[in-house]
């Protein structure tokens, strides 16, 4: 599903090389350029088709939005969700 869909494609490449600079901080100026644009652009795609009334709600779009919430939650910019289990 990702794959089909360049916005998630894209969102999905960003949020992986995000969690690379995590791992090896050494990465971070090598991939901070990249990161940024891959994530304009998905975020750019995606604005412009919730825009557009002639566009449908489909699996790819559906796809970038939950690419987005996961590179938000890495950033912690985005609350998490704490699941009790008792």
């Amino acid at each position: 599903m990702v794959a089909s869909d360049p916005a998630a494609f894209q969102q999905f490449l960003s949020t992986f090389a995000l969690l690379l600079q995590r791992l090896n901080p050494s990465m971070s100026a090598e991939l901070n350029v990249p990161t940024l644009m891959l994530h304009s652009q998905s975020l750019e795609s995606v604005n412009a088709r919730i825009l557009s009334p002639d566009v449908a709600m489909d699996d790819g779009l559906l796809a970038a939005v939950i690419c987005f919430i996961a590179h938000y939650v890495r950033l912690h910019l985005f609350p998490r969700i704490l699941v009790k289990t008792s």
